[in-house]
């Protein structure tokens, strides 16, 4: 009687503060509660039918005639998803998805809420301050739109986008993350949430570089170039790291490869979750900002016999810091005056976790050459595939390691002949890939370039040159890490 006084009170409070959210699929739960998880869930999760889209889930960005952010981007089961909504000329819905494997659509349509009348309001960017010098940074932020909560929808762990739906048939899309309330795997996923915001361009300005399409000014009439403070709460005009190039593709495979794992946001790191229950720790595609919490939180896995792996460029990750004030509500902060040398916490030099790396761009469509064939997370593949360059694993970026406090490191592949040169300090690296065995008997694994991810479902853009090649030698690495990584 209880189990179904719950579910009946679980439909009821399905609703949004002003509108009413519509549940594709409501099933009585096994568990005590809708939160609580059952043994298997990832697996039946999994297999349910995907719904929308007919195509592979693919991100799109906003546009001037729909925009959409979440409000809350990370959230929990039991929590609510507020969005803001600019759609200031057409009716719209939007539609959750939870990205998955699904069959290979990528994407499950889990719920959606009623058409609306045009907001009226538009989403519009802020900047202020003065374009980036030693002193002076400036940040870009937004205003304006409809804020639309979502309450009860208890959403399982994972990462999911909502999507904007205009009348004519154009979207927009927004990432959130629904955090692991406990632990259900021996592995947690961390998407690369706040490396996407950094590179966000929404507004004219990100982190790294002005929009070159349109160059926007501030205030003071001068061109916004980087920005000191980036927000996470402006909608998107891309989604490097976390999209179909990145963490979307990732989290599809390992769904499809693993019976589950545990999600929990860059952003929570060492606040919502203990890492050290956990066997394994694997980091996004592009996990290139930690904050000193979540640095911590991993340093301290590690030194536990937590083995980690990074699928992204590089091992260096430039300390990011969460503001949330009258002046700073939900902006990023980066601290580029430091040395970037060191895994994560410029702040500490002399707390690295793997020891010293070094990185530099520009190094595109780099072959990847095996250079330690024996090695346990190469066992199983074709030995002539190990003998082949494999192309687009390394694009964009290169790195090199240099350790000093590990107990040893394998160097499983390199680039071959692709030699990166950092312009005007006379130094160049070579591409790698790597496995570092800690003191602790921790396991570390590095792959040293962006198009992994993305060569596990082919979704790599074209200038990096994957082949399907390059695919089977990934997707066979990462199941014999899968393996080999959560046995300790």
């Amino acid at each position: 009687m209880r189990k179904h006084l719950r579910l009946v009170i679980g439909l009821v409070l399905a609703t949004v503060i002003g509108l009413t959210a519509t549940a594709l699929e409501v099933a009585p739960s096994q568990a005590s509660s809708p939160c609580d998880l059952a043994a298997g869930w990832g697996r039946a999760e999994n297999d349910k039918l995907p719904g929308r889209p007919a195509d592979p889930f693919t991100p799109r960005p906003a546009s001037q005639a729909l925009a959409i952010f979440a409000e809350t981007p990370v959230t929990t089961c039991d929590g609510p998803v507020v969005l803001r909504i600019g759609a200031t000329t057409q009716m719209w819905h939007v539609v959750i998805y939870r990205v998955g494997w699904y069959g290979g659509k990528l994407a499950r349509r889990v719920f959606q809420t009623k058409t609306q009348e045009p907001t009226g309001s538009a989403i519009r960017a802020i900047q202020s301050g003065r374009p980036i010098t030693k002193q002076s940074y400036g940040f870009v932020g937004s205003a304006g739109g409809r804020s639309l909560k979502l309450k009860s929808l208890f959403l399982k762990p994972g990462l999911y986008f909502a999507r904007l739906m205009g009348a004519l048939g154009n979207h927009a899309d927004a990432p959130f993350i629904v955090n692991s309330a406990k632990k259900t795997s021996a592995t947690v996923f961390v998407p690369s949430f706040m490396t996407a915001s950094e590179y966000n361009q929404w507004g004219g300005g990100s982190a790294y570089v002005i929009n070159y399409r349109s160059p926007q000014k501030n205030p003071n009439g001068e061109i916004q170039q980087w920005a000191r403070y980036v927000s996470y709460k402006k909608p998107w005009d891309r989604f490097m790291s976390i999209g179909a190039t990145g963490d979307s593709s990732m989290v599809s495979w390992i769904e499809k490869s693993a019976d589950a794992t545990d999600y929990v946001a860059d952003m929570s790191l060492g606040t919502t979750v203990n890492l050290s229950q956990y066997k394994l720790v694997l980091l996004g595609s592009h996990a290139e900002y930690q904050t000193d919490t979540g640095h911590l939180a991993l340093t301290r896995a590690v030194a536990q016999g937590v083995n980690l792996a990074s699928f992204g460029a590089n091992e260096v990750y430039w300390r990011a810091t969460l503001r949330n004030s009258a002046s700073f509500s939900g902006f990023l902060s980066v601290n580029r005056a430091e040395n970037i040398d060191q895994f994560s916490n410029l702040g500490r030099p002399s707390e690295p976790i793997t020891g010293a790396s070094t990185s530099c761009v520009g190094a595109s469509r780099v072959l990847l050459h095996v250079s330690e064939p024996a090695n346990a997370l190469l066992s199983g593949i074709d030995p002539e595939l190990l003998a082949t360059d494999l192309p687009g694993l390394f694009a964009q970026e290169t790195n090199n390691t240099e350790n000093s406090i590990a107990t040893s490191i394998h160097i499983l592949a390199s680039g071959n002949g692709g030699i990166c040169e950092r312009p005007g300090e006379g130094r160049s690296w070579q591409a790698q890939m790597s496995e570092t065995l800690m003191p602790s008997g921790s396991r570390i694994f590095n792959a040293g370039g962006l198009g992994f991810a993305c060569s596990l479902l082919m979704r790599c853009p074209a200038e990096f040159g994957t082949t399907s090649v390059s695919a089977t030698f990934t997707r066979k690495l990462l199941e014999n890490l899968l393996a080999q990584y959560t046995q300790r």
